[in-house]
């Protein structure tokens, strides 16, 4: 995903706990061998919103439809949304 994604990017971040949304700009895909991935959230992306900079769930960030990078972030989210729902149903969760 990091090799095809064109960055640095602005997106609008929507997390699911929070209301509203953020435009950040995604400054790298984490690698997940270095980063928890025990909380479900799939790949984390570096983002920085003014100058701070923070982790974001690829997931939850969104692109307009003629960005160079919807159709990875449209198929990533098909994917992650539909292989994590079927985890937590194997689960019981």
């Amino acid at each position: 995903m990091a090799a095809r994604l064109a960055l640095p990017f602005k997106a609008r971040y929507c997390p699911e706990a929070e209301p509203g949304e953020r435009l950040v700009t995604v400054v790298a895909i984490l690698d997940p061998r270095e980063w928890d991935r025990g909380t479900h959230l799939g790949l984390l992306c570096a983002v920085r919103l003014g100058g701070v900079e923070s982790v974001a769930p690829l997931f939850e960030l969104e692109v307009a439809d003629d960005h160079p990078n919807f159709q990875l972030l449209e198929d990533y989210w098909y994917w992650f949304w539909n292989w994590r729902n079927r985890r937590m149903d194997r689960w019981g969760l």
